[in-house]
């Protein structure tokens, strides 16, 4: 049937205005924290922390110019590794992942107060809103992430040592804040002073088959080179390596030196494209040490979930993408790896910018 001119134009008007109006709600999704009014939620998988200009957020340019010790790192840290991304890891003492919580004006009040004698702690004796269910990580780092949606900021701790129910004074080895609407730096919860959301790799990522930002890498040692134990974006130092020659200082931004046409052709699964993707577009950035023998990126601890009665959704992905299972030896129950290591020739494919890169001052 041949619809009139007129009713033709009055549907794709329609049409029109419910496009623009379902891409502005895809925008918001991607930019907005969803509200909590009705129990958790957690932001889709396009959204990231940290503004545009943020160093995580800025893609890496088109044949950037290279950090001189290049070649040296990479054969360093490709040594061993990279790392398996492990899910069911959650809950126990194996667990260095990162939860992350978003509270409410409802939420119990909290004092923080830090353990350490490193000077004065950033939120010593600041109060924070966090829900009731939320815990830290069970490893040894004990991380907690919160985010204050009404101020707009993330509080990061590392090795929480007391939360009691209901409120009151919760302690923590260290930590500090930073904005999430801000350049992501300047918090103390890991060892580059980045925020604990920096690099980090969240399931609604996975799921959606994208990641929007550089990622968290950790390596066994950073060096000490002329003086200098960091580059931007990092401050601070982490674990010194004995041949300081051949390893990455803290900070230092590591790509994938493959094109996106290289990456799709590949024969790897997707969920292991989204992350060979996130590495030549936006890279890495070492940002602390420690983990396996090789290096290695961060994810969201399933805690995040688990705390509230919720299923682990870095495990219910890893199923359905078919990582490899296995028992977890502490609690009996199924746990996943995701093994990276032969997804491409890492050593002769990765390489280090150089830190004009990440400043935006190579000229």
């Amino acid at each position: 049937m041949r619809v009139p001119r007129v009713a033709a134009v009055a549907l794709f008007v329609l049409l029109a205005v419910f496009g623009v109006q379902r891409v502005v709600g895809d925008d918001n999704e991607c930019t907005e924290i969803p509200s909590q009014d009705d129990g958790p939620a957690w932001p889709a998988g396009c959204w990231r922390p940290y503004s545009d200009d943020s160093p995580f957020n800025r893609p890496i340019p088109d044949d950037p110019r290279l950090d001189p010790r290049s070649e040296e790192i990479v054969r360093t840290i490709t040594a061993a590794g990279p790392g398996n991304i492990d899910a069911g890891m959650h809950d126990t003492t194996n667990d260095y992942g990162r939860p992350v919580y978003f509270s409410r004006p409802d939420d119990p009040e909290f004092t923080v107060r830090c353990l350490r004698s490193w000077g004065r702690c950033p939120f010593e004796g600041l109060s924070i809103r966090i829900p009731d269910d939320a815990r830290p990580a069970a490893g040894g780092d004990g991380h907690l992430t919160v985010v204050d949606p009404e101020r707009g900021e993330e509080w990061d701790m590392w090795k929480v040592a007391r939360k009691p129910r209901g409120g009151g004074e919760i302690t923590t080895a260290w930590g500090g804040r930073t904005r999430v609407d801000g350049n992501g730096l300047g918090s103390e919860a890991v060892a580059a002073g980045f925020g604990t959301l920096a690099g980090l790799i969240r399931p609604e990522e996975l799921e959606a088959g994208r990641i929007r930002h550089a990622l968290f890498m950790t390596t066994p040692c950073t060096a000490r080179v002329d003086g200098r134990e960091n580059v931007y974006p990092a401050v601070g130092r982490a674990l010194r390596c004995t041949d300081d020659r051949a390893a990455p200082l803290l900070g230092a931004r590591v790509q994938l030196d493959m094109s996106k046409g290289e990456i799709d052709r590949l024969d790897v699964p997707p969920w292991t494209r989204t992350l060979l993707h996130a590495m030549a577009e936006y890279g890495m950035f070492v940002g602390d040490t420690g983990g396996p023998p090789g290096w290695a990126v961060q994810t969201q601890s399933d805690t995040t979930y688990t705390s509230f009665g919720r299923a682990p959704r870095l495990v219910a992905f890893a199923r359905k993408a078919g990582w490899i299972a296995r028992e977890d030896p502490e609690t009996g129950k199924p746990a996943y790896v995701g093994d990276l290591s032969d997804a491409v020739d890492w050593r002769s494919r990765l390489r280090v910018v150089d830190p004009c890169v990440s400043r935006g001052s190579c000229g």
